[in-house]
């Protein structure tokens, strides 16, 4: 489920968000960030919008999105690359 800021940081804040990923963008140089959340018995992933809640936030760099997430109230425990 995609979430503006002001979305996702109510819903983190709510206990409903399980977590966040961070993840190169398929077609731009950019990062952008993805929600876990739940609703109900079921888990559900989305991407954090823009302020016009059409298009995934970009990010210049991965320590931008981490600092989004932050942000957000979530932390960062550890980076992982395959």
């Amino acid at each position: 489920m995609d979430m503006t800021i002001r979305d996702a940081k109510r819903d983190f804040e709510r206990g409903l968000v399980k977590g966040f990923e961070v993840e190169r963008c398929p077609m731009g140089e950019g990062w952008r960030v993805v929600i876990r959340s739940t609703f109900g018995s079921s888990e559900k992933r989305g991407f954090l919008m823009g302020w016009s809640g059409v298009e995934p936030r970009e990010f210049k760099s991965s320590d931008a999105a981490i600092r989004a997430i932050e942000g957000l109230g979530g932390s960062v425990t550890r980076l992982s690359a395959a």
